[in-house]
């Protein structure tokens, strides 16, 4: 009974590792880059997870293929925070889709390249394609939940009074609009800073930016 007990306890806590969803950002590898904007992707296999990590540490080169490929759907203001945004810009501006990941590519059809802000204008061809944006892959790790990057609305790498004092500039603003909130003040997208985007602001608080 008790070696039951213990395998079942076993089997569940590898599913629980197995179904950890990592974030990470995905942007140019070009110095200088030449878009400079970013999108999110998120990872749950362990596999994909470390050849992430692996390509955050050795760049583009290694085996496996640099290319994130990955299918697109719209994002739903119902599903709470975006966890989509342009981590390389002031503001942080939200993206109105999301990338559903499929594989790790060396190459892809030239139909599915581009750009996160040419996908941002011109959504709907992607939708049946999808994304495979050559000059891209993934370069930071946001780990397991975006929510504290979308606080450091002044980009320094820690939340602290600046941010602060960007959310109390934008206090009660009305209507914050996609893609930019209010200049990222708007945290949960409801189209107000208000109460909510406080909260979500004073559980990050001093929340600080590790090295990947």
């Amino acid at each position: 009974m008790m070696r039951s007990i213990l395998i079942l306890l076993l089997a569940f806590l590898t599913s629980s590792v197995r179904a950890e969803t990592v974030y990470f950002l995905v942007a140019e590898f070009a110095d200088p880059p030449f878009h400079n904007d970013s999108y999110v992707v998120a990872l749950t296999d362990p596999n994909d997870i470390a050849h992430a990590r692996n390509l955050i540490e050795y760049g583009p080169g290694i085996e496996g293929g640099h290319i994130v490929g990955a299918s697109v759907d719209s994002w739903d203001p119902n599903d709470g925070i975006n966890k989509n945004r342009d981590y390389l810009q002031p503001g942080m501006p939200a993206w109105s889709w999301y990338a559903v990941f499929d594989a790790f590519a060396d190459a892809s059809a030239e139909i599915c390249d581009g750009c996160p802000l040419l996908l941002e204008m011109g959504i709907e061809p992607w939708l049946e394609f999808g994304i495979c944006f050559w000059g891209y892959t993934v370069v930071a790790e946001l780990g397991t939940d975006p929510e504290p990057w979308n606080c450091d609305l002044d980009l320094t790498g820690v939340v602290d009074f600046n941010d602060l004092a960007q959310i109390t500039s934008h206090w009660l603003d009305s209507p914050c609009c996609h893609r930019y909130w209010c200049d990222g003040a708007d945290l949960d997208g409801s189209g107000q800073v208000d109460m909510y985007d406080f909260a979500v602001f004073a559980r990050n608080w001093l929340w600080q930016k590790t090295n990947q």
